[in-house]
């Protein structure tokens, strides 16, 4: 018998929420590092930007996952 679920089964994405969440929180260190410490802006600027395409390849992987995944709409 089919069971239906609003709710996806796919515990993936919940993983790739909090790896993307984790991903903000080191963008947020790292520039409050930077604005308050001034030591080396450039390198932290670096580190940000490289966190910043560890972001976009997680939002992608989500945007991906969520066109694989049936979620019904509602009216």
């Amino acid at each position: 018998m089919f069971k239906f679920s609003f709710f996806p089964k796919e515990a993936a994405f919940f993983t790739l929420f909090r790896k993307g969440a984790g991903i903000s929180v080191q963008v947020a260190e790292q520039l409050q590092d930077m604005l308050y410490k001034w030591e080396d802006p450039e390198s932290s600027l670096e580190i940000i930007s490289q966190l910043e395409h560890e972001g976009d390849t997680v939002t992608h992987e989500i945007i991906a996952m969520l066109h694989r995944t049936l979620i019904t709409p509602f009216d």
